[in-house]
This record gives C-alpha cells, sequence and structure tokens, in this order.
C-alpha cells in the first residue's frame, strides 16, 4: 500500500512539473512587457513563447481589436493588417497599399488561457516571433534567462 501511495504522489508531482508555466520576460524594444498578478503572463507553449495580444501588438505600434464572434484578432500598423484566428495554426498578412495578402504557418496557434485571478477574465496568447517576424522585428532568445527581446531589423 505505501508503494502505491508513493508512486502516487511521484505521478501527481511530474504531473505538476510538467503542467507548470515556465515564466519569459519580454522586453519590445527598451519596454518590459509586465503582466499584473494574477493576470496572464507570457509563457512558453509547445517550445514556443506566447504572450497577451493587446500588450504585445501595442507596444509594436499596432491598434488591435478583438473580434468575439468570429474568435478573430486584428492587428494594424500602418498599411499592414495581421489577422489571427483562435485556434488556427496560420494567419495572414495583408499590406493594404500593395493588396498583397500571404499566410504565414504557425507552429502554434493562437489560444485563450484563463487567467488565475478570475477579474482578468481570459487572454489571448498569440506567438512572439511570428508576430514580430511579420511587423519586420527580430526576436533575440536567451535561453538561460528565458528572455525574448524585440527589436528593429533597421
Amino acid at each position: 500500500m505505501k508503494k502505491i501511495i508513493a508512486l502516487t504522489l511521484v505521478l501527481v508531482s511530474l504531473l505538476a512539473m510538467a503542467s507548470a508555466i515556465v515564466p519569459v520576460k519580454v522586453i519590445i524594444g527598451n519596454k518590459t512587457i509586465v503582466t499584473p498578478t494574477g493576470d496572464v503572463p507570457a509563457q512558453i507553449i509547445n517550445s514556443r513563447t506566447l504572450v497577451p495580444m493587446r500588450a504585445c501588438f501595442e507596444s509594436l505600434d499596432c491598434t488591435v481589436e478583438y473580434v468575439p464572434t468570429s474568435k478573430t484578432v486584428v492587428a494594424t500598423k500602418g498599411p499592414q493588417v495581421i489577422v489571427m484566428k483562435i485556434g488556427s495554426n496560420s494567419m495572414t498578412i495583408s499590406n493594404m497599399d500593395t493588396g498583397e495578402n500571404k499566410t504565414v504557418k504557425l507552429d502554434v496557434a493562437a489560444c485563450m488561457i484563463p487567467a488565475a485571478d478570475k477579474k482578468y477574465g481570459a487572454r489571448t496568447m498569440v506567438p512572439l516571433r511570428a508576430i514580430s517576424e511579420s511587423l519586420d522585428m527580430k526576436v533575440d532568445w536567451d535561453g538561460k534567462a528565458y528572455v525574448a527581446k524585440v527589436t528593429s531589423k533597421k
């Protein structure tokens, strides 16, 4: 009986560690994205850094809209429009000046994650590298410190 209890405790501990959130520090330009206690922080999911949509897009000087009826994220910066649908493994990037549209495959889909504190509800999380690179930014990753730094390619 003691072995069964010990084995159960080990399995529960392993499951808890596997589902633990890996905290990630995200710096866009010179600004660190700060998440209030209880809100959904930037985190690693399926080996990709996902960030709260609005905080990240607005830090990249985009206007942001979430369309709840279609579960779609729309971010605009100048003539560029980025559209992501929750749960989809692709995003569309359009240039309103040239009429060019391209679809980009994502390694991990945009998703909704509930906040620990109910006052924040759920947050739309988007892949940092994909959205940054679509806006001609570069992302440097420090795997030891778990820091993603987004800077202009120029």
